[in-house]
């Protein structure tokens, strides 16, 4: 019997590997350039942002049941945190910014968890951003109120501000600026590398550019048509981010060249319309990475848009909410809604609910 028992342990390694590999092969799509190396399963449901830190050690997640930091090495969770997230990122000091709608924007200490700083306000929803050093914060808040004119079993919720709070760190001291023109919620935020620049994207369906030295409008993108207030705050987000350089701006999909100098200086590009609906370009502007509304991550040629590998970022095809490349450029994370209606997932014969927080290595 013993010279059997070598031979089939062979053989049960040999089936575990194959299983392990052809499991892998399907959350991957046959992707040679995107491999699957971590998954997080403990959300529950809608994830809006996730983050790695600066050593890539740790990853952190967020959205409708609260924070959650992982150990990338071994998936396992190291704090959970309640609310409703919006927004994650990690600062070059270590410290862990929070976009929390119980709470408005939080800076976390990671060592111990507890907050550092307060902005803002609480809010049905946050759209936020922070330079990579921490010391520029821009933060949207949707505040809404019920509209008690209407019968009580159609009240709805109106949206009470547009404006777009910036704070600014100057000598140890945080100063407030508000900045004003919208006239729909604040759906993407993203500051210029280079230069004290905002980028604004709302669901007014333009793009503001604003100075913040002098807290002004210095471009625009679209003509503002100002929303009914009997609609609900949306939910969503779009995205917005300049490539490393500054010289190209994505926003919504589109892909804007950018003349830092000029006095209008997003311009039109000859570059034809990204396919997703969240998309980040690679911190050294080689790849531009996208997540698309059936749950797939796309990784593109950032000069052709050609596109090198994709990968299922929801096994069951629910939306991406967020694509982000580590610092260094070597891995992407993909957060997603995670929910599809359950007869559409019958039909598919996949699960109603894939919320897993996924990473993905970049092989060059």
């Amino acid at each position: 019997m013993r010279r059997y028992s070598l031979p089939l342990a062979g053989i049960v390694v040999a089936a575990l590997l194959a299983g392990t590999y052809f499991m892998a092969q399907r959350e991957t799509h046959a992707a040679s350039g995107l491999v699957l190396q971590q998954k997080f399963p403990n959300h529950t449901s809608w994830v809006y942002t996730a983050d790695f830190d600066e050593k890539e050690e740790l990853v952190a997640s967020g959205g409708e049941d609260g924070l959650r930091v992982w150990r990338m090495d071994s998936a396992r969770e190291v704090y959970h945190r309640p609310g409703a997230i919006f927004l994650i990122r990690f600062l070059k000091d270590g410290s862990l910014l929070c976009a929390d709608a119980y709470e408005g924007v939080l800076l976390l200490d990671p060592k111990t968890w507890k907050v550092q700083k307060c902005f803002g306000q609480k809010a049905v929803k946050i759209v936020a951003a922070v330079t990579e050093s921490g010391d520029i914060i821009a933060a949207s808040f949707s505040v809404a109120e019920v509209d008690h004119t209407k019968p009580p079993m159609s009240h709805t919720k109106i949206p009470m501000s547009f404006e777009i709070h910036v704070w600014q760190l100057v000598e140890m001291e945080w100063h407030e600026s508000v900045l004003r023109g919208h006239q729909g919620p604040v759906n993407a935020l993203a500051f210029h590398p280079h230069a004290r620049q905002l980028i604004s994207y709302g669901e007014d369906s333009t793009t503001r550019l604003w100075d913040l030295s002098s807290s002004k409008q210095i471009d625009q993108i679209g003509d503002s048509s100002p929303l009914t207030l009997d609609r609900e705050v949306p939910q969503g987000r779009s995205d917005c981010s300049f490539s490393p350089s500054g010289d190209r701006l994505l926003v919504n999909g589109n892909i804007w060249d950018y003349a830092k100098g000029d006095e209008k200086p997003i311009r039109k590009s000859t570059m034809k319309k990204l396919g997703g609906q969240c998309a980040m370009f690679s911190p050294d502007g080689r790849w531009i990475a996208e997540g698309h509304s059936d749950g797939t991550l796309h990784l593109c040629d950032a000069e052709t848009l050609v596109e090198k590998a994709a990968a299922k970022g929801s096994i069951n095809g629910s939306p991406l909410t967020e694509v982000r490349f580590s610092r260094s450029g070597k891995f992407i994370v993909t957060a997603g809604k995670g929910i599809v209606p359950l007869f559409p997932a019958m039909e598919k014969k996949v699960k109603s609910d894939d919320t897993m927080v996924r990473v993905w290595r970049v092989n060059e």
